[in-house]
């Protein structure tokens, strides 16, 4: 099987995502009832768009325009 690729994004509040993308990763720890204590969410394109997340979803298609929609993202975030 190989090393398998993960995408990473650190969703920290700030210039690193834009506000709309911020909110979904905010949205993603309410709807799962994640607390500070999680700072970490695996996760997928087909995942995302399954629970409806269309800024995250928009920004990772700009930014990986390759990404395959079962590949693994970890998703970081703690505040």
């Amino acid at each position: 099987m190989g090393i398998p690729k993960v995408y990473y994004i650190d969703a920290q509040c700030g210039p690193t995502l834009p506000e709309p993308v911020y909110e979904d990763v905010r949205q993603i720890w309410e709807d799962n009832e994640l607390g500070n204590d999680f700072y970490m969410y695996n996760t997928s394109l087909e995942n995302l768009e399954e629970c409806d997340y269309p800024d995250l979803i928009t920004y990772i298609k700009e930014q990986e325009p390759n990404i395959d929609p079962t590949d693994k993202i970890i998703v970081h975030w703690w505040w």
